[in-house]
């Protein structure tokens, strides 16, 4: 009886555990895929930008 008890509690911490574990990275990943998006943002800004700056460059030199 008393190995079925501590089975059960060694159940019980490995599901605790479990589920720590599971929403620490479902943290870590929102975080990652909050930084990625701040990046892709900031990498397009950069890119409309350069587009802009071109055009205008182009624009200057037909003139």
């Amino acid at each position: 009886m008393e190995q079925i008890a501590g089975i059960a509690g060694l159940a019980i911490l490995g599901m605790i555990f479990s589920s720590f574990v599971t929403v620490f990275w479902m943290i870590v990943g929102w975080q990652a895929m909050r930084s990625f998006e701040k990046l892709a943002n900031a990498v397009e800004l950069m890119v409309l930008r350069n587009n802009r700056q071109d055009r205008q460059t182009d624009q200057i030199s037909d003139d």
